[in-house]
């Protein structure tokens, strides 16, 4: 049976175990007689090789951002925190902490929770760090942030200067404020 699940993963690599395991089952490999655990199959196909992904070739550019001096990207990320209670009756509130982070130096110019994660919230944000470190040449925030900010309204007087909307569908590198939040993100796993 080992040898065909081997074939059958080599003959469909895009599949994962459970898919594999379901073909084999409507293919005749494995029978409901002889059962077959996932992590046995997991450790067959990691002993064979089989288990790790070949990239696939994209046309689109996404390598990390790489400036090499401070001030050339700012990027921006919103987090969710934790809910606060607010005004005279202690309503709960969720928080969102916005921060910056230069790109070449991993500096953080300016951090702070707020009480929702819109434009409104975002300039009060900006607005120190910029006065803290000076205008970057460019800077990156989600599209739900930075919809209708033009650095130029803003006070910021470099001709160059831009901000550069981050679609949430297309991400074109992994933003390092995010750390280690992507595998949070993903979708979960089915249910067995």
């Amino acid at each position: 049976m080992t040898d065909h699940l081997i074939a059958l993963k080599e003959e469909l690599p895009q599949l994962s175990i459970p898919q594999l395991i379901r073909v084999a089952f409507e293919r005749g490999i494995a029978t409901e007689a002889q059962p077959v655990p996932r992590s046995t199959v997991h450790r067959l196909f990691s002993r064979t090789g089989l288990m790790h992904k070949t990239a696939e070739p994209s046309e689109q550019d996404r390598r990390r951002f790489a400036f090499a001096q401070a001030g050339e990207l700012w990027m921006s990320d919103v987090m969710h925190g934790p809910t606060v209670a607010t005004g005279e009756r202690g309503q709960r509130h969720k928080a969102y902490l916005i921060a910056f982070i230069d790109d070449a130096t991993r500096l953080i110019p300016y951090a702070a929770f707020a009480l929702a994660e819109n434009t409104k919230a975002f300039l009060p944000i900006f607005k120190p760090a910029l006065l803290r470190r000076g205008e970057p040449m460019r800077v990156q925030a989600a599209s739900r942030v930075s919809s209708g900010i033009s650095l130029s309204r803003r006070g910021c007087s470099k001709k160059e200067s831009c901000f550069i909307r981050k679609s949430p569908q297309k991400v074109l590198a992994r933003n390092p404020a995010e750390g280690g939040r992507a595998s949070r993100r993903s979708p979960p796993l089915p249910c067995r």
